[in-house]
């Protein structure tokens, strides 16, 4: 199995019990992180971050510095960490529905329950190194995210690596050069994240990889286009801490401006102008609001009765022609017209709003799958260029809770658009006699 398999179990050092020895035999064939405490196995996870497997005890014996003998579980140590591997509970004791369906619900298949027997262990070896094997091969999606784990710690080593070659104080030096205009620790990370990026793009292996995964037809899993909405609410919208204090504004924040989340409102003000703005009772962020359930009208209004608009005057004239050939519909055509009619209308409507999602109206903007609720992943939020600024002094921004971030490059799109449009230079149209000369050459 590739990669670093984590052993977490108190027992594990102790020569005189089975999993001291399934240890040993795991170690052989391969490279093993052995730790005996619930501390140790956090700073691991911590450190080295990518592990292939997580063999885990559940219940833990530790002394303090008294001397008196703790008991632990796991759950706490789960609960806090999100890592993606296989992770096999490995107890002497048998865990709680309720807790097996708690760990399920959060890592998915990902996760295994074992109890230890009374077998040697050498059959406890072939049992868990059996489980492992079929775990991979049900799982091989599992292999990309593994080397992609480890092509980001190797970058991050060797990114560090040249840039103190070049400059033992760089994160002192990049932090002064970022000047007095934004957040200069952002600064300082933002940049390390961009020549991250750029190391990584390049890692044929890694790329290799997901190509090869790509190719695969995938299984089906339920409904598949929640499960993408909910993928793209998360490369979309970073969520927000219960807790936000210690979090700097940024542009892109989304803030409530209604305790039920009905009118929302994205702060579009300049990273740079943060500093300024933040506490001021002269100076005020500038933001985009919009509102739930304000979407169907305002595409209902600015793109599909339009639509209509210009289809109304077709039919008109249709009219008029049969009208002046004397050409009299029986019921049953009229029928038939206005199903046609009524059907055209829809699919219609259906693909002048999947266009709307790819930003094609100048003066609107969709936020898909916003989370207007926690649960609810196909609410989309129109942003109407023409009514949606929204001023609020410096010092109150902090009154509002925030919901979460627009992430890049998205945040960067909805800026250039809303710039664009408030931009915007009104010129004269092309006189029809200069369309008509000019078409001459394209027909």
């Amino acid at each position: 199995m590739e990669g670093v398999i984590l052993f977490a179990d108190d027992h594990i050092f102790d020569t005189a019990q089975k999993e001291n020895r399934l240890f040993n035999k795991l170690n052989k064939e391969f490279p093993v992180l052995g730790v005996n405490s619930l501390e140790m196995a956090q700073q691991a996870v911590k450190s080295i971050g990518a592990f292939s497997a997580i063999i885990l005890d559940w219940n833990f014996d530790e002394i303090t510095d008294e001397g008196v003998i703790i008991r632990r579980n796991a759950e706490l140590f789960l609960e806090v960490n999100d890592f993606y591997s296989l992770i096999y509970i490995y107890s002497r004791l048998d865990l709680a529905d309720s807790t097996k369906k708690k760990l399920r619900r959060k890592f998915g298949g990902r996760v295994e329950f074992r109890r230890k027997t009374l077998s040697s262990s050498a059959q406890e070896y072939d049992v868990i190194i059996k489980d492992l094997m079929k775990w991979k091969q049900t799982n091989k999606k599992f292999k990309v995210s593994f080397n992609w784990g480890i092509t980001i710690n190797a970058a991050v080593q060797s990114i560090f690596s040249e840039f103190s070659k070049a400059d033992v104080e760089w994160i002192h030096d990049l932090y002064k050069t970022a000047g007095e205009e934004v957040n200069p620790e952002i600064e300082v990370v933002t940049l390390m994240q961009n020549v991250l990026s750029e190391k990584i793009i390049r890692d044929n292996a890694l790329l290799k990889s997901i190509k090869k995964l790509a190719k695969n037809n995938p299984v089906g899993h339920g409904d598949k286009a929640k499960a993408v909405a909910k993928l793209l609410q998360r490369i979309y919208y970073t969520r927000m801490p219960y807790e936000t204090e210690d979090i700097p504004i940024m542009t892109g924040d989304i803030f409530a401006i209604t305790k039920d989340k009905k009118k929302c409102a994205i702060l579009i003000s300049p990273e740079c102008d943060m500093r300024h703005l933040k506490g001021s009772k002269k100076l005020y962020f500038e933001l985009l609001q919009f509102e739930r359930g304000e979407s169907k009208e305002i595409l209902e209004t600015n793109l599909f009765n339009a639509f209509k608009r210009s289809a109304i005057k077709t039919i008109k004239l249709y009219q008029k022609i049969r009208e002046e050939a004397d050409q009299d519909l029986t019921v049953n055509q009229k029928t038939i017209v206005r199903e046609t009619i009524a059907e055209h209308d829809k699919l219609r409507k259906e693909i002048l709003y999947s266009q709307a999602f790819n930003q094609t109206h100048a003066r609107l903007h969709l936020l898909p799958s916003f989370y207007f609720t926690n649960t609810k992943t196909n609410d989309a939020a129109v942003i109407d260029f023409r009514k949606s600024k929204k001023l609020i002094r410096g010092d109150r921004l902090e009154d509002y809770d925030r919901i979460c971030k627009l992430n890049s490059p998205f945040i960067q799109e909805l800026r250039q658009r809303y710039l664009s449009y408030i931009g915007r230079i009104g010129v004269p149209p092309a006189a029809d006699n200069v369309v008509k000369e000019n078409i001459k050459n394209l027909l």
